[in-house]
């Protein structure tokens, strides 16, 4: 019993990784800025900069749900 149980951990443990990896697979980094140049508020600083950088991108698609980014450092 305790064997299966270990074989069942092992599998979703997999399966978290694996769910993990894939759900970066959309994230976009942006390289070349310096440390700390977002301040406090790096969702702000992205709403502000990212018009700015590619101003293709328009200020719904930006604005839209920002309570769902995320930012991370690496």
């Amino acid at each position: 019993m305790l064997a299966t149980h270990e074989a069942t951990l092992d599998m979703m443990q997999l399966k978290l990784a694996d769910m993990e990896d894939r759900s970066r697979r959309c994230n976009v980094r942006i390289t070349g800025l310096a440390e700390g140049v977002e301040g406090s508020n790096a969702i702000q600083f992205l709403t502000h900069s990212l018009p700015k950088w590619f101003p293709s991108l328009t200020c719904y698609a930006l604005s839209a749900r920002p309570y769902n980014w995320a930012s991370r450092r690496s």
